[in-house]
């Protein structure tokens, strides 16, 4: 039977606030990025406890979903964006609008989808536009995208 190495012993509880809380978070190395019930998205450094970096009011309404690729973060909320920001320079590149609400998230390659009410939007991250839509029969909250692992092509 295979045993499984901890590389880093747990980490202990701490406050992040008392009154907000991470709506959703992606681990970065031995740090993690938070989207907190405040709109913002605020940076710790899980070794020290310390927020290395904030930025208040990153959407004006609340964040659903957060993505980090190669020090890029995607975060989608229901301010009908869906915005793109870059971790080491810390600035937005980029910032696709909707007229619907956006629930959640999936990133392939090269293209970035966006759930809302019954449909999906497709943008091409290489030219930062928006290339497509999937209407639905429905009208319900798409509340969870992810690509096929093998076939990048697929969205499940």
């Amino acid at each position: 039977m295979d045993q499984i190495k901890v590389k880093h012993s747990p980490v202990n509880q701490f406050q992040i606030s008392d009154n907000e809380f991470p709506l959703s978070l992606q681990l970065i190395n031995d740090t993690v990025l938070m989207a907190m019930t405040d709109f913002s998205l605020k940076w710790i450094d899980l070794n020290t406890q310390q927020v290395i970096w904030e930025l208040k009011n990153h959407h004006q309404k609340r964040i659903q979903q957060l993505i980090v690729e190669n020090n890029v973060a995607f975060t989608c909320s229901n301010d009908r964006t869906i915005k793109v920001f870059d971790l080491q320079s810390k600035k937005q590149i980029h910032q696709f609008k909707n007229e619907k609400e956006f629930y959640s998230i999936a990133k392939s390659k090269h293209i970035l989808a966006g759930g809302s009410e019954g449909r999906i939007d497709f943008y091409d991250l290489n030219a930062m536009k928006w290339r497509s839509r999937f209407d639905s029969s429905q009208n319900d909250e798409l509340s969870s995208l992810n690509f096929h692992p093998q076939d990048q092509t697929q969205l499940l």
